[in-house]
């Protein structure tokens, strides 16, 4: 192989690898305005979502990165078409308006919930790791953790809505555990 050839194919690599092609890269705010377009033009039937997360007994030597959680032997997955997302849009609707707060440190990614919106071709929209971070003080709720979010790979400051869009749709034992963890206030 002709050393020009050579050359010419690892800076192609490198570009690719260096600009991120091949995922996706599209601000927080951006995504999820765009799924609140979705809804308001009568599209959320098209969408889907899946829901992965472990149970909050689970021990894990390590904190779980996404992709550690996803591939985990003992994460539970959900998968919900665009017919039962149609029931709860309104919930939907809240998520998209939710503030984004960017986090001041960021913390270590230890996720316990990830979900995944997709287009009808299997596109990811947005997505949203939730996991609790050790605080070290009391808070006014007795709690000493507090739950941070990365949407779209952003840490921002948990709110209560990235919990509550999903809650129609996991099992009762998990629900127990993250509405007494996060719905104390």
């Amino acid at each position: 192989m002709d050393i020009k050839y050579r050359i010419l194919l690892v800076m192609i690599a490198s570009l690719i690898a260096l600009t991120g092609c091949g995922g996706y890269s599209m601000r927080p705010e951006k995504a999820l305005s765009n799924f609140a377009k979705a809804i308001e033009n009568g599209k959320i039937g098209e969408l889907s979502l899946t829901i992965y997360h472990l149970d909050a007994s689970i021990f894990t030597l390590a904190p779980l990165r996404v992709n550690d959680l996803i591939t985990h032997i003992m994460v539970r997955k959900i998968d919900v078409d665009g017919t039962r997302l149609i029931e709860h849009s309104d919930l939907l609707k809240q998520l998209c308006s939710v503030t984004l707060v960017p986090v001041k440190q960021v913390s270590y990614t230890d996720a316990r919930v990830y979900y995944v919106v997709k287009d009808r071709n299997g596109r990811k929209i947005f997505d949203v790791a939730l996991w609790r971070v050790y605080e070290g003080t009391q808070l006014d709720n007795g709690s000493i953790f507090v739950f941070s979010a990365l949407v779209n790979r952003v840490e921002f400051e948990d709110n209560n809505i990235f919990y509550d869009a999903i809650i129609p749709f996991l099992p009762e034992d998990t629900i127990f555990y993250y509405c007494q963890a996060s719905c104390n206030e």
